[in-house]
């Protein structure tokens, strides 16, 4: 594994959520498919 491979956490976004209480849920869920429709488009 090169040095390469572990650069995209440092893009990765940050979002905060919390599956019992759903808080911020729908807040990732949006934003992975914005960021999935981007790499597709």
């Amino acid at each position: 594994m090169s040095q390469e491979d572990g650069n995209w956490v440092e893009r990765a976004p940050y979002i905060e959520a919390c599956a019992v209480t759903g808080e911020g849920v729908f807040e990732t869920l949006k934003a992975v498919a914005k960021l999935v429709l981007k790499t597709l488009g």
